[in-house]
């Protein structure tokens, strides 16, 4: 480590090279510079010890000696335009003479199809780069040249590296990368598209069971494509969740990001339900049949008496796919054996949710005061531990129907999306990222070691949240995660990039930074800390073009410039919504000047309706709900709602949007007539993005909004079901005349797909 540091000195260089940053700008653009006690802890939940100088110093010269006397790094992510001229590996070089004769290297390449390839170099090919001597040991770092022409994909490159009578040798995880993430052909060029959102367990019909599934999801699309000529379906996050009220059933904090939740599978379109006879017989019986009329005629969505009956009766349909096709020894049946493929595919991922899911459940029926998995005996926490595995040889049907139940899920949004694509839907479904998840779940289970404890995510204090947010769960351990070949990242990508044609992350700013908060301590105290965003963002390029997805960054909220250059340079669409999008003046900008690779919304599902935000719907709520700190504080939200309808109404008139001789006085417009949706919806069409999306709540003037930010039991969430049903959808005159707003709009703004 060179001259001897202070004890100020060391901490500095622990938090740079911990990527802790020392200051930040808040929202209204002051620096804030941390706490030292901040980043004291930050460094203590790293496994650095800071309580003296000299044992951190000892860590330290730990950490820099483990790099040199590895032979390369686990990881390496390059991308097609800037393919390193070397790979470097380090060495001890004390018994190499001066010209290194006798080091050599060997690299065996092997591919995903499990080809592979080999190099080798003889010293005079080989370059020295830098030299370090730490302890006894001089170390050299040498640059080999880097394989040219390589695909893009996932390798393994198992270095050899010789020197004199000494061998040593590693696998690096090699990550090949385009420059880009992937733009449709139907967005390129000139052209915009425009698509809407509906939450799935929002659909109503007069068949599903009381929460919207896959087949509801297909006839709101196809009504979508006639009647409104979108070209994409937003739908909320599809994630494994608890499905328990209220704690478990937001889709922003699942139990698994993995994986999905199978409430939304359409039961009667499942082949094994075709020929179930004891599902047949259930729902046969009349009590079953009246709750399944029950639930399908309530107001909102029920999350744990629908999980339960569809839990019931996907059970018994397994029963019988068990007795049909399967033993202890495996599958005895081709279909069974496509289960099996399935199952070899997904891996330990797969495994290990399954495995969760059946401990949770057994576990919760054995104590109901049991809600989480730290509550369970301490053997079970432990995914690898010997007491988990003798439970999943004893309750291996159990794990199997889990397995079961992704395959389906799986199946059904294979043939949705091909349906899409049937009927003319060029981007098909507009999947949704969450950032984390329920910090009790089966992904935090499964890897306990990827996430850093006794630290807290969230976010500074800022205009909504004067206190700052701390979000409750743990960041991920980067580190550890490169040292796995970000394989536990890879895998939520690839689960989340199939079966669509978009993907809106929320949160994009996660991959270039956090706000960590250590426990016992206020979100004020909070410090960001980086993360190795060019790796992370060539690996969301490399599964965004292998799946064909285009990638839609959240990006709302104070955003360092160089985060969106890196987002515009990546090929990154922003999200801009309406409400947000003002200059320094505070006055909202004309949709001319949106940028042009981006998705332009009016809300979100944090956000009011349309409807609800020109009523101040969602401020009186709040001020019932008490989440404003203070009087001062509801009364400055009315009037700067008031101050934001003017300039609305001012912006709507100003772009010719509002029929002739309109009132420019806000006040007459106590609600939001048609006239003022139309102009809206006519604004929103005209931005220069290249795609726009209509909620459904502000396509059927609905002021409902569906999560209240800071609420969980307060206020109910995540629950509210659509105005209209499917069949309405088809029927309805009033419908009829929604649909023709949006559909007049997209038309005459040049939105809808070209015909084949």
């Amino acid at each position: 480590m060179g001259k001897k540091l202070s004890g100020k000195d060391l901490l500095d260089l622990a938090a740079e090279r911990s990527r802790i940053l020392p200051e930040y700008v808040d929202t209204e653009g002051h620096l804030q510079k941390i706490n030292p006690e901040t980043r004291v802890k930050i460094l203590n939940a790293m496994g650095l010890p800071t309580g003296s100088a000299r044992s951190l110093r000892g860590a330290l010269e730990r950490d820099e000696y483990a790099f040199w006397s590895q032979l390369s790094d686990p990881v390496l992510v390059v991308r097609t335009g800037n393919i390193p001229k070397y790979i470097h590996f380090r060495i001890p070089i004390d018994d190499l003479v001066t010209d290194f004769k006798g080091l050599r290297l060997k690299i065996t390449i092997e591919n995903e199809a499990g080809g592979t390839s080999c190099f080798r170099y003889d010293h005079n090919e080989l370059v020295l780069i830098e030299k370090k001597a730490l302890r006894t040991k001089t170390f050299g770092c040498f640059g080999a040249p880097f394989p040219a022409d390589l695909p893009l994909g996932y390798y393994t490159f198992q270095i050899t590296a010789t020197a004199g009578q000494k061998k040593k040798d590693q696998a690096v995880r090699v990550i090949v990368c385009p420059e880009r993430t992937y733009l449709p052909p139907a967005l390129q060029g000139d052209r915009r598209l425009a698509g809407i959102w509906v939450p799935l367990y929002a659909i109503r019909s007069d068949r599903n069971w009381g929460i919207g599934d896959f087949a509801d999801l297909k006839r709101f699309a196809l009504w979508a494509s006639r009647e409104l000529k979108v070209a994409f379906i937003g739908i909320n996050p599809l994630h494994s969740l608890f499905n328990r009220s209220p704690y478990n059933i937001s889709p922003y904090l699942p139990a698994s990001r993995l994986y999905r939740n199978f409430i939304y599978l359409d039961i009667f379109g499942l082949a094994d339900f075709k020929t179930s006879k004891k599902a047949e017989k259930f729902l046969s019986e009349r009590e079953n049949r009246q709750l399944v009329l029950k639930l399908r005629a309530l107001k909102e969505v029920d999350y744990e008496k629908v999980a339960a009956l569809k839990g019931k009766v996907l059970r018994l349909i397994f029963e019988d796919f068990i007795e049909e096709n399967w033993s202890e020894s495996g599958p005895v049946t081709e279909r069974a054996a496509e289960l099996e493929g399935y199952i070899k595919r997904e891996g330990r991922f797969l495994d290990d949710y399954a495995t969760f899911m059946t401990l949770e459940r057994e576990w919760h029926l054995r104590d109901h005061r049991i809600w989480t998995w730290k509550d369970w005996p301490q053997q079970y926490h432990d995914p690898e531990s010997e007491a988990v595995e003798a439970f999943k040889k004893k309750h291996w049907k159990d794990v199997l129907f889990h397995k079961y139940l992704q395959w389906q899920i799986d199946e059904q949004l294979r043939e949705l999306n091909l349906y899409l694509e049937h009927i003319g839907i060029p981007l098909g479904l507009y999947h949704d990222l969450a950032m984390a998840d329920d910090l009790y779940g089966a992904d935090y289970w499964a890897n306990q070691d990827l996430f850093v404890s006794g630290i807290d995510v969230g976010a500074p204090p800022d205009d909504f949240s004067p206190k700052g947010q701390n979000w409750g769960f743990p960041p991920p351990d980067l580190e550890r995660m490169r040292e796995d070949g970000y394989r536990f990242f890879i895998h939520e990508l690839k689960r989340n990039c199939c079966f669509g044609g978009c993907l809106r992350i929320d949160h994009i700013m996660r991959l270039f930074h956090q706000f960590w908060i250590p426990h016992g301590m206020d979100p004020k105290d909070g410090a960001y800390v980086a993360t190795p965003h060019e790796e992370l963002m060539g690996i969301l390029a490399l599964e965004s073009v292998r799946n064909k997805v285009l990638i839609v960054g959240e990006d709302l909220g104070t955003v360092q410039p160089f985060i969106r250059k890196s987002l515009e340079g990546n090929g990154v669409f922003s999200y801009r919504l309406i409400y947000f999008e003002k200059d320094s003046e505070n006055e909202f900008l004309p949709p001319s000047v949106y940028p042009s690779f981006a998705l332009a919304s009016i809300t979100t599902h944090d956000l009011p309706t349309l409807c609800g935000f020109w009523q101040g719907l969602d401020i009186e709520e709040r001020r019932r709900l008490r989440l404003f700190p203070d009087d001062e504080s509801f009364l400055r939200a009315v009037r700067d709602r008031e101050q934001d309808k003017r300039k609305l109404l001012k912006a709507l008139i100003e772009n010719r949007l509002m029929p002739p001789h309109s009132s420019s006085n806000v006040r007459d417009y106590p609600e939001l007539t048609e006239e003022l949706q139309d102009a809206f919806i006519g604004f929103l069409a005209m931005c220069r993005s290249k795609l726009i999306m209509l909620n459904q709540e502000d396509l059927f003037r609905d002021h409902r909004q569906q999560n209240m930010p800071g609420t969980t039991w307060e206020r109910k969430n995540w629950v509210a079901r659509m105005r209209f049903n499917i069949e309405d959808l088809f029927e309805s005159l009033e419908v009829a005349q929604f649909a023709r707003i949006y559909r007049h709009w997209i038309l005459k703004t040049n939105r809808a797909p070209e015909a084949d």
